[in-house]
Formats: C-alpha cells, sequence, structure tokens
C-alpha cells in the first residue's frame, strides 16, 4: 500500500514539473481581427488523459466548396500537448484539420471572425486505443479554455 502510495506521489510530482517547463507565451489577449483574414484558435486545454503525448494536427486549405475538393493543400502543421494552444491567421473558406490521419473536422472560416477549436482525445481503457475530437466552442467557451488555470500557452508554430 505504502509503495503504490509513493509511485502515484512520484508520478503526480513529475507530471507537475512537465507542466510547468512550457516553453511557449502565455496566452494573454485574443488578436485583432483583419478584414482580409480569419482568426483560428486550437487549444488542447488541461486534461491528464495522454497529457505527455503531442498530437499533430494538420491544417489543410479546401479550394472552392468542401463537397469538391476532398483533400485540400497543406498550410499548417502543428503539435499540441496539454495546455497549448496555437494561433493561426488565415484567408476566407473552407479547411480541414486531420489528426494522424485518423479522425478529420472540415471547418468554415470567415474573414473578421474568430473561431475556437478544442482538441480532446478519450481513452476508456489501457489498451484501447484514443479517440479523437475537435469541438467548436463559443467565444465565451473559447476564452474560458485560453484563461483556464495558469492561462494556455502558446506552441511553437502559433501566429501570435
Amino acid at each position: 500500500m505504502s509503495f503504490q502510495k509513493n509511485k502515484l506521489t512520484i508520478l503526480f510530482l513529475f507530471l507537475s514539473l512537465l507542466s510547468d517547463c512550457r516553453t511557449g507565451n502565455k496566452f494573454v489577449k485574443l488578436q485583432k481581427n483583419h478584414p482580409d483574414h480569419a482568426n483560428l484558435y486550437l487549444m488542447r486545454s488541461f486534461d491528464p488523459v495522454l497529457s505527455l503525448y503531442s498530437y499533430p494536427i494538420e491544417i489543410y486549405k479546401l479550394k472552392g466548396h468542401f463537397k469538391e475538393d476532398k483533400l485540400g493543400s497543406l498550410v499548417h502543421k502543428t503539435k499540441l500537448i496539454t495546455g497549448e494552444y496555437c494561433f493561426f491567421s488565415l484567408e476566407r473558406g473552407f479547411y480541414r484539420l486531420a489528426i494522424e490521419n485518423e479522425f478529420e473536422k472540415i471547418i468554415f472560416l470567415e474573414n473578421e471572425k474568430t473561431q475556437f477549436i478544442d482538441f480532446k482525445i478519450l481513452k476508456k481503457g489501457f489498451f484501447e486505443f484514443p479517440e479523437y475530437y475537435l469541438k467548436e466552442l463559443s467565444t465565451e467557451e473559447g476564452l474560458e479554455k485560453l484563461l483556464e488555470d495558469k492561462h494556455l500557452t502558446s506552441c511553437d508554430q502559433s501566429m501570435d
């Protein structure tokens, strides 16, 4: 019993140290909207599920409507660890967000608007593969996520 408690304490201390060693800047304010671009915030809020892993998220710009162009061309690739966000200023249009060729979501970005996407990992059991989820958030929900706890930090590829 005591050995089990010690293992949990050591694991907790290790994860606490890792969470404070992020190199990005803490979120301070939203970026201004531009008349010819849309703002996109990809976030991975603090979550202990698979928190040590980073997952690549690829952003593809689709030509025209998403029914006409299924794949698109790669415009950005980023990796998010728990507690990080990435900001992108993108042209108006349809985009495909893809995670490890296992999950994708189509979004539409409008000029002078800000969109928030929260990346979640769901895992039910130790030997099960994780399920990915990209959730569109309202402005209020997005700001809550960006400002939660110690504030999310920006990823290396962030444009802010």
